[in-house]
């Protein structure tokens, strides 16, 4: 939020004592790089994505991991879900069957009974 304000042409200084952090605590994590693990998940994460959209969003977390290590890349069920919520991708789900039959009658019986008689 600070960075684009402060593109924007507003003073560092008064962005911070606006936020309530201190300048020193604000340029030290812009000037941070990712870490290695940061820098793959972001990898993983378009290939999940591709993945997820390939299949119509039908592909929830295993089939997505699975799928993905199938290629040769190692990857985890739960890494591929921590990676699917934070995209915000969500596979459709599948309508439950039911059964339509003929609607009938409530004092019409179904079938003539026989052990009656």
């Amino acid at each position: 939020m600070i960075q684009r304000l402060e593109k924007e042409g507003f003073w560092v200084h008064r962005l911070c004592r606006y936020f309530e952090v201190s300048r020193s605590g604000y340029y030290q994590w812009k000037d941070t790089q990712k870490t290695e693990h940061e820098k793959q998940d972001e990898l993983l994460a378009e290939q999940v994505e591709e993945v997820f959209q390939k299949h119509r969003k039908r592909y929830g977390c295993v089939r997505v991991a699975k799928e993905i290590r199938e290629t040769g890349t190692p990857c985890s069920k739960r890494r591929v879900s921590r990676l699917m919520k934070s995209r915000g991708l969500e596979c459709v789900k599948r309508k439950s069957y039911r059964p339509r039959t003929t609607i009938r009658r409530k004092d019409e019986l179904i079938a003539p009974n026989r052990l009656e008689n």
